[in-house]
């Protein structure tokens, strides 16, 4: 446990909130376990590389969402981009519904699963208020 003194993020929008998880990935792109606060659950699509994340609790905007791909395989983990397989405008104006989906894509652009045993790290940063800039 760090003893540091952190200082609190300061931001234009309300009440922003951070959220951390991960996802170990298994053969053909199983989920095998995940992990994160506020992550009810990351379920395998039957398309290729496809993934639905869902939160515990609405959130009034999405904001951002950062993730990064971790794994031990020679040539990495086949899959160097990961995108959000949302329409754009209804992520950004109405993020209540709880869950998004998140699409990976090998180095020439096509959805594929990840190498068993990868595990993708990603951050989740919304707004819980109403009030706030457009």
């Amino acid at each position: 446990m760090s003893n540091r003194i952190f200082n609190q993020a300061l931001a234009i929008e309300k009440q922003v909130v951070h959220l951390y998880g991960s996802l170990l990935i298994g053969t053909t792109g199983a989920v095998t376990s995940i992990k994160g606060i506020s992550i009810a659950s990351i379920v395998k699509e039957t398309a290729a590389g496809l993934y639905t994340i869902t939160l515990t609790d609405a959130y009034d905007r999405f904001l951002m969402f950062n993730a990064t791909m971790n794994s031990n395989a020679v040539g990495g983990s086949a899959t160097p981009t990961i995108e959000l397989a949302n329409d754009p405008a209804t992520m950004v104006a109405d993020f209540k519904t709880k869950s998004f989906k998140i699409q990976l894509l090998d180095k020439t652009g096509a959805a594929a699963n990840a190498v068993s045993g990868s595990v993708l790290y990603f951050e989740i940063i919304a707004r819980r208020s109403s009030v706030g800039p457009a």
